[in-house]
């Protein structure tokens, strides 16, 4: 029997890095991967859509449900409404992963402490990881994609674009990355409006591996989150 994981974030950028993240450390282990969106739930009728669905492998040792629950502070709410029904559906771990912005740096401890607080206690294991400040903070960190889209954008014309040169064992302490990625690429002409389409596009030119093998040893948060990633992907488990 598949083992069933349930992965909440808070948007299209994150549900897109995700899926990629996964395929790209699925190897051969038979992972059926779903994607939903969540519409409504507060005026209207809660419904989710599905988005996305395919099979990584051979086999089915294990099913990952990503969904995407369009905003930041629903990340924790809907895992705690839809926690008993997970059980019922045999779960055995549920993920959230939320951005730290607009809050500030100094918030980080705040936060998790708040989320132990509030995450549901039971049967079934919810573990909540934080992007500081923002899941873009990741993609300026892994500067060779840059290159992908356009090869003057080098390490030293992006420092030129934004007045600091990236560091990733500090970028954390960048207060709005999103903002930074798109002075890098309105530089040639291309606006970061989070479409899917330049998403993907993005996605698509990051360098998995070397996240992890090199820029989550030095964003720790990134770090933590792709050993969480990878440790549902363990064929101990499997």
């Amino acid at each position: 029997m598949a083992r069933k994981f349930a992965i909440f974030v808070e948007g299209q950028t994150e549900r897109v890095f995700l899926s990629e993240l996964i395929t790209n450390f699925s190897g051969n282990l038979g992972v059926e991967i779903v994607e939903k969106r969540l519409n409504g739930g507060r005026r209207f009728e809660k419904i989710f859509i599905e988005i996305d669905a395919r099979k990584i492998g051979s086999g089915q040792n294990i099913y990952i449900l990503i969904i995407d629950c369009g905003s930041n502070d629903r990340v924790l709410s809907e895992i705690r409404d839809q926690y008993e029904s997970l059980i019922d559906a045999g779960y055995d771990k549920i993920i959230g992963l939320r951005d730290v912005y607009p809050l500030n740096y100094n918030s980080v401890k705040r936060i998790k402490e708040g989320m132990l607080q509030f995450l549901p206690k039971g049967a079934l294991e919810v573990q909540i990881y934080l992007s500081v400040m923002e899941i873009e903070t990741w993609f300026l960190a892994e500067q060779s994609h840059f290159l992908k889209f356009n090869r003057k954008l080098t390490p030293k014309e992006i420092e030129s674009i934004l007045g600091f040169k990236i560091i990733p064992s500090s970028i954390e302490k960048h207060y709005h990355p999103s903002e930074s990625l798109d002075k890098i690429y309105n530089s040639i002409g291309i606006k970061y409006d989070k479409s899917l389409g330049l998403v993907n596009r993005i996605v698509q030119f990051l360098d998995m591996d070397y996240l992890d093998t090199h820029i989550s040893l030095e964003v720790k948060h990134l770090g933590y989150f792709i050993s969480g990633i990878k440790d549902i992907l363990s064929e101990d488990h499997a």
